[in-house]
């Protein structure tokens, strides 16, 4: 389980990394207020805030194997999760394909189900993320 809990961090410090290269190219190129004007682009902006702070947190504290850092990736996934349940059912337009939305839940829905299952937690309370005989 602390392979994959540190995999998970590396995963949740990339999104953060892709989410401010978005923000970056957006705000260079002029787009970033016609971006945020409409609903969803506030939803998205709001999204994007909550995600920079809360994620390098968790990135950190998950990959140190600390229980702070599996709550911070909790809610990290489940920022992801909300922002694609509201955006789903009131932003998308009927040519929007829905694999898009399926795979937006389905990725961090399975990263918080992984977060919950009592393995990650045990991992996350022992000291230094060592899972002794008698834990398990």
């Amino acid at each position: 389980m602390t392979i994959v809990l540190r995999l998970m961090s590396l995963f949740i410090a990339l999104q953060v990394v892709l989410t401010i290269r978005a923000i970056a190219w957006l705000a260079r190129s002029g787009f970033l207020a016609a971006f945020v004007s409409g609903g969803l682009g506030r939803l998205t902006l709001a999204a994007w805030v909550m995600l920079c702070v809360v994620g390098p947190v968790g990135a950190v504290q998950l990959w140190r194997l600390r229980e702070s850092g599996r709550y911070a990736a909790i809610v990290f996934t489940t920022i992801g999760i909300l922002y694609y349940m509201i955006g789903g059912a009131m932003y998308r337009s009927a040519e929007a394909p829905p694999l898009g939305l399926a795979i937006g839940l389905f990725v961090p829905s399975v990263l918080l189900l992984i977060l919950l299952l009592p393995a990650a937690k045990r991992a996350c309370a022992a000291p230094g993320g060592r899972v002794t005989q008698e834990a398990t």
